[in-house]
């Protein structure tokens, strides 16, 4: 009878603790507030029916540590400075434990130039990212890693250029944030551009690249891929008289590949373009990174599209005679238009349910930021989609939706759409996304306020 009594508290006890444990932690590498222009801001989307209490710790790269409480309202779109807790001049890491499942964005301004990335839930041992590179003095890559562990790590980051490989290994302290300037590390090896990066350790951290171009005035955030993909797909695609879009390939992997680009246009044309290789037959050298520019690939200027990729080589990794499957990538991609430079890593796992938190509608000054969100549908039948707008305030959510034919994407200029809430002096949003089928979303900022002509940033959203 004792027994069965003890078993009893425990299994209670368990359940409490269980039932008391927060949903969702979220990580945010990259951090950095100063009077010299610069300040960030956290997006919070809170969907739930419930309120959000949530703990966000802020941990430094001197081992200093902070920590505060926040309450996030039900259907609420909400969030804070970072200005308002963090210490200046020095980088940080930012961790949310939140009781409810939200969403989190982190948007950087910097001096004109405008960043953002979504938080993650992922932690892994293995990053990867694949957008780097330097011309000259226009462009400055700066990686940041954060150690949630209770003990230092040692972080192999490997650089893959064009033509050769090198190792550096980082000590991260434990619960540390650690910034790179990655060019530091680069010397010669700066004439093998573009590169890739590849980073390890023996426990579970996480990772993400800030790139700075001079040229462009502007910058993009964009998190590492924890694991490699044999597909993947970006909703985006316009290239204007004098914009660009570049597809960045880092192939890790001990053998050679071959990757083909996948281009949908909306009138229903279809292309496949190989990527050019470092290799003769298109092939991307085994450790090293390609970057290809969709319109010196000929793809259709003024011709709005949507971009995938899809590795055609097998995975002979293992010495098998039978190919194990199709060998795997991190692509990440650049687009730049409206004299902003925006960046996402390609989507391989569409889902029927997007979160993103960050969204401004201005009705008075329309001409200043301007929002799209676009939405692709890679399943072979039709998706009824419907969108739910969460404001900042008490206001009822705004729904709409449309249905997406299979192989198709659409989209909506957020900022002329009839059924946004109107409010003078502009109002902040959330939007939930629930479809029939899986499918893969991108949103865009545009601001003009920022920057000597604007600035800008994309998400490519967090699935639920």
């Amino acid at each position: 009878m004792r027994w069965i009594i003890c078993y009893s508290f425990l299994f209670l006890y368990h359940f409490l603790m269980t039932a008391q444990a927060a949903p969702v932690t979220l990580y945010m590498p990259e951090g950095y507030v100063s009077d010299k222009g610069i300040d960030e801001f956290v997006a919070i989307l809170n969907t739930s029916d419930k309120t959000a209490t949530a703990t966000i710790s802020i941990y430094y790269e001197d081992s200093n540590f902070a920590k505060f409480t926040r309450e996030f309202p039900a259907k609420r779109r909400d969030g804070f400075s970072l200005e308002e807790y963090a210490k200046k001049d020095i980088g940080f890491s930012t961790v949310i434990e939140s009781s409810e499942n939200i969403t989190a964005t982190l948007v950087h301004y910097d001096n004109g130039r405008s960043l953002g990335a979504d938080f993650t839930p992922t932690l892994s041992r293995t990053w990867y990212l694949a957008g780097a590179y330097k011309i000259d003095d226009q462009v400055d890559d700066y990686l940041s890693i954060f150690n949630p562990n209770s003990t230092a790590i040692d972080v192999v980051m490997t650089l893959m250029g064009q033509k050769s490989s090198k190792d550096i290994t980082l000590r991260v302290e434990a619960k540390r944030r650690y910034s790179f300037y990655l060019h530091n590390a680069l010397g010669n090896f700066t004439n093998f551009q573009p590169y890739g990066i590849k980073l390890e350790a023996a426990n579970e951290f996480v990772a993400g690249l800030s790139h700075y171009d001079q040229k462009l005035s502007d910058g993009v955030l964009i998190m590492g891929h924890p694991t490699l993909h044999s597909e993947g797909y970006v909703a985006e695609g316009y290239i204007s008289n004098t914009g660009l879009e570049r597809v960045n390939v880092l192939n890790p992997n001990p053998f050679d590949v071959e990757v083909e680009l996948l281009i949908y246009y909306n009138d229903g044309a279809k292309e496949t373009i190989k990527v050019p290789g470092n290799a003769p037959a298109n092939k991307i050298i085994h450790g090293t990174a390609v970057q290809a520019s969709l319109k010196d690939l000929g793809v259709y200027s003024k011709s709005y599209f949507m971009t995938g990729y899809r590795v055609v080589t097998d995975d002979t990794s293992s010495g098998l005679l039978i190919p194990t499957g199709k060998a795997k990538v991190a692509v990440d991609f650049h687009h730049y238009d409206m004299q902003a430079l925006t960046g996402v890593g390609f989507t391989a796992a569409p889902s029927k349910n997007w979160e993103f938190s960050e969204g401004f509608h201005d009705s008075n000054t329309p001409d200043r930021v301007k929002e799209f969100l676009l939405i692709l549908n890679p399943t072979t039948q039709d998706a009824n989609v419907t969108i739910t707008v969460y404001y900042s305030d008490d206001s009822n959510p705004s729904v709409f939706g449309r249905n997406i034919k299979a192989g198709k994407k659409e989209g909506w200029a957020l900022h002329e759409t009839a059924e946004m809430r109107k409010k003078s002096g502009g109002i902040w949003y959330g939007l939930a996304i629930e479809s029939t089928q899986p499918v893969i979303p991108f949103f865009t900022h545009y601001d003009k306020s920022f920057g000597k002509n604007g600035s800008g940033f994309a998400l490519s959203g967090t699935p639920k």
